[in-house]
């Protein structure tokens, strides 16, 4: 709540805000970088606060996916992954920010989101539902190789949470409009929201559909 009232475009004219945390989204000092990630990641929360990270927040917002995608520390990359995830699912365009930061970023969310590990692997899942609950964002994810077999296969989920994520990201991608989805590929999809995320059956049947469709 607190987040809706404040005016970040008044934040940053009076104090630079974002200019202030750009060196510190990426220091050293976990005490100084997580507090930084965190507070950009709730700029976004605002339809003020997404326009100014589309314009003058920009370079902070690439300097946490860089490190989403390139940090050895696991849990540096999940905080990052899932600042970019509330960015992009935050209210007004996201979309100029997804591009700004799509340096292979999809490969990198997709191999989290088979990551054997809960917080990668929901990190991962995270930053999906936030692209695919946008109506630019479902045409990239159905067109990106591979996207629609990993949705369907039930097998890259084994935890209650990790099954609900995927649950939810699969009823994401049937929000209108459907572009880019075979109808095929939204009868399997709508098959598998009918049957819920806890469902136990013949997973070989879903690749052997999906070679026939596409």
């Amino acid at each position: 709540a607190s987040c809706e009232i404040v005016d970040f475009v008044d934040l940053e004219n009076e104090f630079r805000f974002l200019t202030a945390v750009r060196d510190d989204v990426t220091a050293r000092d976990p005490t100084i970088r997580n507090p930084a990630i965190t507070a950009t990641a709730a700029v976004g929360a605002s339809s003020s606060g997404v326009l100014l990270l589309s314009t003058v927040g920009l370079p902070v917002v690439e300097a946490i996916a860089a490190q989403a995608l390139h940090s050895p520390q696991a849990d540096l990359q999940v905080d990052c992954t899932r600042a970019l995830a509330a960015i992009l699912a935050g209210p007004g365009d996201t979309e100029s920010i997804y591009h700004a930061v799509d340096h292979g970023i999809l490969r990198k969310m997709l191999t989290l989101a088979r990551a054997p590990f809960a917080d990668s692997h929901l990190a991962g899942l995270a930053f999906l539902q936030a692209v695919a609950g946008t109506a630019w964002g479902r045409p990239i994810l159905a067109r990106y190789p591979g996207f629609l077999e990993y949705l369907l296969d039930r097998r890259t989920e084994l935890a209650h949470a990790e099954k609900v994520a995927k649950f939810e990201l699969v009823k994401r991608m049937l929000l209108p409009p459907r572009a880019l989805l075979h109808d095929n590929d939204v009868i399997l999809l709508q098959a598998f929201v009918r049957d819920g995320p806890f469902y136990v059956g013949n997973e070989a049947a879903v690749a052997v559909d999906l070679e026939t469709v596409n």
